[in-house]
């Protein structure tokens, strides 16, 4: 048996999820989706995952993770429990771009522009082309000016985002095409992410992906301690 676990915690909803088979051609799917403290709950949702599907730890064969961009918390959670999973299970382990696996949802041949809030008046913005079989990279992921969110998805084009970060949503909703308001994927899309960019459920050409860390655009903030 031949089985890939991912993780994928960028956003408020969290979710893991195993695609394997069964010695034959067919292939299946299990997801589990929760919220909460993920500190706390992942590694026990993995457990119940592994139940369900009918499998061990010791039948995975690769360990997925998105590495955002998203929530700072839930991608150094996730990306730790990756790695831990990875060195314990002795295991291949990969980091998805979680605006990537997001992509299986839009049109093919299209071209989407990602608008996420990262917060401190600021946006994580990117561009991606779907393919017949891939995604195209147009604009990697960085941070803008919250300013400049109106400039960023020209008038007629598609995006991922929520319209409430533009200075005039209803004239957005009408001028632009909105695929969804959350631009985050769920742990079977950054599997099938995987397999479209020809990795195999056995764990081989993960190699092609990044590492299991957090894609942070910019420093944590932190207030150095004042002197005594």
């Amino acid at each position: 048996m031949n089985a890939l676990l991912a993780i994928e915690q960028s956003g408020r909803e969290a979710s893991v999820a195993i695609r394997f088979n069964d010695g034959s051609v067919n292939r299946k799917t299990a997801m589990r989706f929760f919220s909460g403290q993920r500190g706390v709950t992942l590694l026990p949702e993995i457990d119940l995952l592994l139940k369900e599907a009918g499998i061990t730890q010791q039948q995975l064969t690769a360990v997925l993770v998105g590495v955002g961009p998203g929530s700072y918390t839930g991608l150094r959670i996730a990306c730790s429990a990756a790695r831990t999973l990875s060195f314990a299970l002795d295991i291949p382990c990969a980091g998805v771009v979680g605006f990537q696996a997001k992509m299986l949802e839009a049109p093919i041949g299209a071209k989407v522009h990602f608008v996420l809030d990262a917060y401190r008046k600021e946006i994580y913005h990117a561009v991606y082309q779907r393919m017949e079989d891939s995604i195209q990279v147009v604009s990697a992921p960085k941070i803008l000016p919250q300013s400049d969110c109106d400039q960023v998805v020209p008038s007629g084009e598609s995006f991922f985002g929520d319209l409430t970060l533009f200075s005039d949503p209803e004239l957005f909703a009408k001028t632009r095409v909105c695929l969804n308001a959350s631009t985050h994927p769920n742990a079977a899309q950054i599997i099938d992410l995987a397999l479209l960019s020809e990795a195999s459920l056995s764990g081989e050409g993960l190699d092609t992906f990044s590492a299991a860390t957090p894609l942070y655009l910019r420093a944590a903030a932190f207030r150095p301690q004042a002197k005594a």
